[in-house]
């Protein structure tokens, strides 16, 4: 599996331009009439990480060696109906890891000291995001116009959160210490 695999994207996007109000009063269409709203919707599920011991336990001078899983134990993400504070205090179950060659650890390879774990196995959190924009543009003389606009940038003020730390050497092991994106921003121009 690649570590850019996301195994669903969805980008959607739209424009509208309400002019429905050509029957009523000056006063109305002039108001209600030529504005313009678009936005754009977001959401991909988690990207891949992979764990790793955080040390070179095989002596190849790189610190990105996988770890082993322990005997009986899968990997998984911990799911469920926790709250976002939970999932950031521990993203995956960290407890299934352990560091090859080391007692009840098994590893592969001559030695024993290369982890048995797949790169990219477990996916963090994933994003979502709505951007929004509404505008007009007013005639001034001629060829000369002026536009008011204001644009939201993550509309909901939805919480995306950043990928989990993966060193098992880390005291953040496990956590989510980042963010994957922005809070709400407004502008007006």
């Amino acid at each position: 599996r690649s570590d850019q695999d996301r195994r669903n994207m969805v980008t959607a996007s739209f424009v509208w331009t309400p002019d429905y109000f050509n029957s009523y009063n000056r006063y109305v269409r002039t108001v209600l009439n030529g504005w313009t709203v678009t936005g754009i919707i977001t959401m991909n599920s988690g990207q891949p990480f992979t764990v790793t011991t955080g040390t070179d336990v095989n002596g190849d001078g790189q610190t990105n060696d996988r770890p082993s899983v322990l005997p009986g134990r899968t990997p998984h993400i911990l799911g469920g109906k926790r709250s976002r504070i939970v999932e950031e205090g521990q993203w995956f179950d960290t407890s299934v890891y352990c560091i090859p060659g080391t007692a009840g650890c098994p590893g592969v390879g001559p030695l024993g000291l290369l982890g048995n774990t797949r790169p990219a196995q477990l996916d963090d959190p994933g994003y979502r995001d709505g951007d929004a924009s509404l505008f007009r543009t007013f005639g001034i003389f001629e060829s000369l116009k002026f536009q008011l606009r204001g644009e939201v940038t993550n509309v909901f003020n939805l919480t995306n959160l950043g990928t989990p730390s993966t060193a098992m050497n880390s005291s953040t092991f496990g956590e989510v210490t980042g963010s994957g994106g922005s809070n709400r921003i407004i502008q007006v121009g």
